[in-house]
């Protein structure tokens, strides 16, 4: 037998063979089977009445093992934590670590976890309280802090190092979960980092670092005290066992340098008391390893964070200049970024690696290539640019196709055309250079950068002599990029534009510029906006040419203007009508496009035109203020109007005194009078005049009403005649105001009978009504003039009623017979319904 492995040693041989099982696997579907058998065992012996308590550690640590591999373990959540509560170690801490892995802060066990938790830290045994602290920090959340805030607090007292270290790192967690519980604490993380053991100081600035990033200003007065533990570490102060790589506790000096970067920034009393320390740092330091290389960097960049000491900064360059000559790509890259961090402080300690990092661009390593680009953007100024931009060039040129992907092209592209344009010695680089740019990149520049372009050539600087310079030297280079034969859909469009304003600089023919123009739209352009473009810049040139076009330069109008593209389409047919015209109008119409236009702004040219309008009739015109103040106006002045018609209306119902009604059965006919009988179409006229004007606009003689004695109504008789005449009209219909009729109130009527719809009354008794709340009292003064009602019978919608079917005799002629009530002819001869025009839509 094979001597057995310490593997085979410290594990169980089940545990081992499901590891090797595992590992020996050749897909996941073997290794899945596997899982699922293995999870299959494991709840069966969970199941059991008296799991083995010796065997429940290896469980645990099975059942951890599924879940790393992503399999469901469920069924052993509650084992885990039965196992946090046995009184052995070795299984408690099994189980802690269990349930650290399979729950979360939200878990509905976690209520189970924090009262075992309250009880093991109170335990004597320091690895048990270890373990709980351990849990509680992976599982701690805000309704859990205030429940263990009280044992934890304590155990900072507690005699092992160990203990107050996980104390100290529990604490700080309780700050990242629920920083209001802990607030009042921040006195204890100061007190921690005074402890005599290194452990616990390092947990403590680690805890206070984190703090000071929230609120420097509130710990300024730690400097002193974080210097004189960075002091004590470089001076090898503490214990051999905390060194790495020969470097004293090299992990705890990073921390506390970005401690002192936070406290020194933009102070200059504080970094005046870290720059003694920051300098035996930087000296002390072995730069014959890579964490030795690591503590130097970070100084350098916490030396650049703080107030600029001249001093300190050199130190820094010369490290630096190390870093970017190394043959180490990662030495390289931190040195690319420690020169950054210096240049945005001073950047004349950049100038004498401008060329050690511009060499970086060559190399093959795409994130160093990329970092030097970021730099050179940062050191560029007006007395390198043209050596920077060259080399992005050529960067660009070189990495067209094998070694950058597109965004770095794209950024490259769009830096190299801000940096040309902010620090441009001239126009005529600032065009030579971009026309390069367009050349070696122009898939990737932006239109913008093209629009910029053209708006500096067509616009210029100022400088007449140097605006014709560059002018000239762009309208040259573009020509002989016409002989290329692909070229990117920006660089055309710009072509285009800079060749239609300025073709003639060239010394060439109108006919060679159109046929050039026309061959590269034929033979390149693949778009609609460069084909707009060149028919643009083929009229400006015929403008200058006397009105006329080349041969190809008409073929190539006349086609377009059969195009499918309504813009190509409108604009060729434009142009054709314009050379038709003769050059006159060309000359008038077609402008360059920086020309300077004198406009009219008083528009004296439509006076003509506006007279003749104001002759016919038209309004004259205000403007928005004043056709807002008009509108006011008008309003105010409706609204007064309704509120004195509204008062008047209410004032005639008050002084009329109907007479008293006598309540009658509604299927019963309203008894008939001489005077009604023998009048009707008086009657009839009557009631247009109350349903159309209001009862303040209507006056019945006294010889035209119904001869019967009453009494002097009263204001409820009035309202009591209203919903009799509402029920009338509107029936079950009208909102109910008072309690229903009982239901053998009401008879229907005869049939045959005319009704109206939603009523079931005759309309000889609807009549009535709206005589006797017409009648005016014997004693009222006569009414004012017609006015619109301000009544309440005003306001009902008789429009919505149906019209009866059958209109009551009429003895008046055919012509007054005819007549609506709104007073116009009916279309039909013969008898008329009073309502029909009233509830015609």
């Amino acid at each position: 037998m094979s001597p057995q492995t310490p593997v085979q040693k410290n594990k169980s041989k089940d545990f081992y063979d499901l590891i090797r099982r595992i590992g020996e696997c050749k897909s996941k579907t073997d290794e899945d089977a596997i899982m699922q058998r293995e999870s299959m065992l494991l709840r069966a012996l969970l199941e059991q009445p008296k799991v083995d308590k010796h065997k429940i550690k290896e469980i645990m640590l099975r059942l951890m093992y599924l879940d790393m591999l992503g399999h469901d373990v469920s069924f052993g959540h509650i084992h885990a934590v039965k196992a946090c509560v046995e009184p052995e170690v070795a299984i408690k801490r099994a189980g802690y670590l269990a349930t650290t892995s399979f729950l979360n802060e939200t878990h509905d066990l976690m209520i189970l976890i924090v009262n075992t938790v309250q009880r093991d830290l109170k335990s004597d045994d320091y690895l048990v309280v270890c373990s709980a602290l351990t849990a509680i920090m992976q599982l701690v959340n805000d309704e859990t802090v205030p429940a263990v805030l009280p044992q934890v607090t304590e155990l900072l007292m507690h005699p092992v190092a160990h203990v107050r270290k996980k104390a100290v790192m529990a604490l700080m967690r309780f700050h990242q979960k629920s920083p209001q519980s802990v607030s009042h604490m921040h006195g204890k993380f100061r007190e921690m980092i005074c402890d005599k053991d290194p452990s616990v100081m390092s947990a403590a600035v680690c805890a206070l670092h984190d703090l000071i990033a929230l609120n420097p200003e509130l710990h300024k007065n730690l400097t002193s005290s974080f210097v004189s533990v960075l002091k004590q570490i470089i001076d090898r102060r503490l214990a051999k066992s905390y060194d790495y790589h020969k470097v004293p506790a090299p992990f705890v000096q990073i921390k506390l340098l970005k401690t002192l970067a936070i406290l020194g920034a933009h102070d200059r009393e504080t970094s005046k008391e870290m720059y003694s320390v920051l300098e035996d740092t930087l000296a002390r330091s072995d730069t014959k390893n890579q964490i030795g290389n690591a503590l130097v960097y970070e100084t350098v960049r916490t030396i650049a964070s703080i107030y600029p000491s001249p001093q300190l900064l050199a130190q820094c360059a010369l490290v630096v200049s190390r870093f970017i000559k190394s043959s180490n790509n990662n030495l390289k890259y931190i040195g690319l970024n420690a020169l950054a961090c210096i240049v945005n402080v001073n950047a004349q300690y950049a100038a004498e690696h401008q060329m050690a990092v511009v060499d970086c661009l060559e190399d093959s390593d795409e994130a160093l290539r990329k970092k030097t680009l970021d730099l050179l953007y940062k050191m560029t100024k007006p007395n390198n640019v043209e050596v920077i931009v060259e080399r992005m060039l050529a960067f660009l040129k070189r990495d067209g196709d094998k070694y950058s992907e597109q965004y770095v092209r794209e950024e490259t592209a769009s830096r190299v055309a801000e940096l040309s344009e902010r620090y441009a010695p001239d126009a005529k680089w600032y065009v030579e250079t971009m026309t390069e740019l367009f050349v070696v990149a122009g898939d990737v520049v932006r239109p913008s950068i093209a629009q910029g372009l053209m708006r500096l050539i067509a616009e210029g600087t100022g400088d007449p002599a140097a605006d014709e310079l560059a002018q000239k030297s762009a309208v040259n280079a573009f020509l002989k990029l016409f002989n290329k034969p692909k070229l990117p859909l920006v660089l055309l469009e710009t072509m285009a534009f800079v060749m239609g304003e300025f073709g003639e600089l060239t010394g060439q023919s109108a006919k060679v510029l159109m046929d050039t123009l026309v061959d590269a739209a034929e033979g390149q352009a693949e778009g609609a906006d460069v084909e707009t473009l060149i028919l643009s810049a083929l009229a400006k040139i015929a403008r200058r040419n006397g009105g006329g076009l080349s041969d190809k330069a008409r073929h190539f109008v006349e086609m377009n203007m059969k195009s499918k593209c309504v813009e190509k389409q409108q604009r060729a047919t434009e142009i054709a009508v314009l050379i038709a015209e003769g050059e006159p109008i060309l000359s008038s119409v077609v402008q360059a496009s920086a020309a300077e236009v004198d406009v009219d702004a008083s528009l004296s040219s439509l006076n003509q035109y506006v007279s003749n309008a104001l002759a016919n009739g038209s309004k004259p015109y205000q403007d928005k203020v004043s056709r807002d103040a008009a509108a006011a106006v008008e309003a105010e002045a409706r609204a007064r109007a309704v509120e004195s018609r509204v008062k008047a209306n209410a004032s005639v119902v008050r002084s009329s005194t109907p007479p008293t009604f006598e309540r009658k059965q509604l299927h019963e006919p309203a008894p008939t009078s001489p005077a009604s009988s023998t009048a009707p179409s008086a009657q009839k006229n009557d009631l247009d005049t109350f349903l159309s004007g209001g009862l303040q606009a209507h006056a019945i003689s006294a010889t035209e009403q119904p001869s019967r004695a009453r009494d002097q109504p009263t204001e409820v008789h009035v309202d009591e005649m209203k919903l009799k005449l509402a029920d009338a009209l509107f029936g079950d219909s009208r909102p109910s105001t008072r309690s229903k009729e009982p239901a053998n109130a009401f008879t229907p009527p005869p049939r045959g009978a005319p009704t109206m719809r939603g009523s079931t009354t005759a309309p000889s008794a609807t009549f009535d009504l709206l005589s006797e709340l017409a009648a005016p009292s014997a004693n009222a003064p006569p009414p004012p003039p017609a006015q619109s009602s301000g009544d309440v019978f005003s306001q009902i919608d008789l429009m919505s009623l149906t019209p009866p079917k059958q209109a009551p005799p009429s003895t008046t002629s055919p012509t007054d017979a005819n007549r609506s009530l709104s007073g116009g002819v009916a279309k039909g001869g013969g008898s008329k319904d009073p309502f029909a025009d009233l509830f015609a839509k």
